[in-house]
């Protein structure tokens, strides 16, 4: 009887010592685990941040685009059309035909 009490406390302890070695190995995994997602984070942090500076280029790059097709629209208007020409220097210059008078309507605009 004492052998079989004595073989039941060294299977006891030697269970005790295995789930204590599996919480150990588990602990050890989730610390490298959460080493690892520490290592990433910044570099995702960066590269989210490194993506709103390119939208915000492209935006600009866009937006002077759009910009030279219209100054070189008016550029090849002001060289190939005379009457542009004439409604660009009233419009923009106040020059006006001997004996014409003009009447300007100005709307309020806003910065």
């Amino acid at each position: 009887m004492a052998d079989s009490y004595g073989n039941f406390r060294e299977r006891s302890q030697a269970t005790i010592w295995n789930s204590l070695n599996r919480l150990l190995t588990i602990f050890i995994g989730l610390v490298a685990v959460a080493g690892m997602i520490a290592m990433v984070l910044p570099d995702l942090a960066r590269q989210r941040n490194d993506q709103v500076v390119i939208d915000r280029a492209r935006e600009r790059v866009e937006q002077q685009k759009t910009l030279l097709t219209k100054q070189t629209r008016q550029l090849q208007m002001l060289q190939n059309n005379p009457e542009y020409v004439e409604i660009y220097a009233r419009d923009r210059l106040d020059l006006m035909k001997e004996g014409e008078t003009v009447f300007r309507i100005e709307t309020d605009q806003k910065p």
